[in-house]
């Protein structure tokens, strides 16, 4: 296995034990990874979003986003509110249930995040940050390089 194959798998690995860790974390609340990516968004806002804005955001289709809004509005977590431009269109938002619950999962991913990196000086954390800045700037690239292929 040369050395880009290394890396590559030690990345897909780490992302997988990251993503399990967390999933342990928050077995017990009862809520799915793709549920608490929508709330953990919705978190970040002042205002209600948009659906169609939430599936955007994710990059999946609206009838999945609402799938996974009918759960979470079933939960208590959100509630949807109807555009107040459009009324066809519901905006959602986190009701205090949804806030609480994205408050401890926010500590349980400081908490992972945090021990995922003891024992790193701050040389190796610059230099870990710096290869990934890197690498997301060489996938930038191959991104804009197919959309150029593409019109």
């Amino acid at each position: 296995m040369n050395k880009t194959d290394k890396a590559v798998e030690l990345f897909k690995r780490t992302d997988a034990m990251h993503r399990c860790a967390f999933n342990r974390a928050v077995k017990s609340l009862d809520i799915h990874r793709s549920q608490h990516m929508v709330l953990m968004h919705l978190s970040h806002f002042n205002e209600p979003v948009s659906q169609k804005q939430i599936a955007e955001k994710f990059g999946i289709s609206s009838a999945a986003i609402a799938v996974t809004v009918k759960k979470l509005e079933a939960k208590g977590l959100i509630q949807k509110i109807p555009d107040k431009k459009d009324g066809r269109y519901n905006c959602i938002s986190l009701t205090e249930k949804g806030m609480e619950l994205t408050k401890v999962t926010h500590t349980f991913f400081s908490d992972i995040d945090r021990r995922m990196f003891e024992g790193l000086s701050e040389e190796q954390l610059d230099t870990f940050i710096a290869c990934h800045e890197k690498m997301q700037a060489n996938l930038l690239a191959i991104k804009e390089q197919a959309d150029e292929k593409m019109v």
